[in-house]
């Protein structure tokens, strides 16, 4: 889960940007950039990870909007890819 996957890490920080958003009657699609970095320090350096990449939402409407499908498409990973492993992880 992500939760347990999410869980050594010191900080994380999602940003997203540049949505586009298309509504017909009760469905909408969503798309928009996003990046996530998570920080662990450790005796490597190397405290950081980066995913870059875009989102797809599918939404529906009954008494409010909810989202029924989000889907992340990873474009690249930069950083360290073993930052939980990283000898000395904090």
């Amino acid at each position: 889960s992500w939760e347990k996957a999410l869980k050594p890490l010191k900080a994380i920080h999602h940003q997203s940007g540049n949505f586009v958003v298309k509504v017909t009657g009760n469905e909408a699609t969503a798309f928009c950039y996003g990046i996530a970095l998570h920080y662990l320090p450790n005796q490597t350096g190397e405290n950081i990870r980066t995913f870059v990449g875009s989102y797809d939402f599918h939404l529906m409407k009954g008494e409010r909007w909810q989202i029924d499908l989000f889907k992340f498409n990873l474009k690249y990973i930069d950083g360290n890819l073993n930052l939980e492993r990283a000898q000395g992880a904090a």
